[in-house]
């Protein structure tokens, strides 16, 4: 399979990065076209076009079983390759993406990022996310701070299944080096406040 910018523009359209997402968090799942519409929140019709095209080019596989219509990703490298280049169709860089901008709304929060498995990128759909969630203790207290990221990530995992993991560091601390945060130095930032 080439990746080409035929499958670049398909997936750019309505819900198939929801279709990718959702077939990616239930790798052992028999999705009919019902289901899948049903579980990547999008309407049946546009489901039933969205899986037609993914499938011309080469991204997903249909079988028959019975009256159904059993969708899965066509796994191949070059498929991978494509997915890893789109962050959104990895559900957990997904939930974190969604996390990292929840929290950062709150005042004293200045910057979220991710590490372990995920941003190694060897996770498995069990994994969870780990986040580490930066704040200046001057204007949110550690106790606030943790509170909010716990409330957060419950609502991230009730929206799309995957656990979010937070870390609280205070930012004096991460720009001193200390610790846990002399670790987090070259992790992949998800989002930061601008100055």
């Amino acid at each position: 399979m080439v990746i080409d910018l035929e499958q670049i523009s398909a997936l750019a359209r309505r819900g198939r990065i929801d279709i990718i997402r959702t077939l990616r968090q239930y790798p052992d799942r028999n999705f009919s076209i019902n289901e899948l519409a049903k579980v990547s929140r999008i309407p049946v019709m546009t489901c039933w076009r969205a899986v037609r095209e993914l499938t011309g080019i080469g991204l997903l596989k249909v079988r028959k079983i019975a009256n159904s219509s059993i969708v899965s990703l066509n796994i191949t490298p070059e498929l991978m390759r494509l997915l890893r280049q789109i962050s959104d169709s990895d559900p957990h860089r997904y939930a974190a993406l969604m996390f990292a901008r929840q929290i950062g709304r709150l005042p004293g929060i200045v910057e979220a990022r991710l590490f372990g498995r995920v941003a190694k990128g060897d996770h498995t759909p069990e994994s969870e996310a780990d986040i580490a969630v930066i704040f200046e203790h001057i204007k949110i207290s550690q106790e606030d701070a943790s509170a909010h990221a716990d409330r957060i990530a419950k609502e991230v995992e009730s929206l799309t299944g995957t656990r979010i993991s937070p870390h609280l560091v205070r930012k004096d601390h991460l720009d001193q080096g200390r610790g846990f945060a002399a670790e987090l130095r070259d992790k992949e930032s998800l989002w930061r406040r601008a100055d």
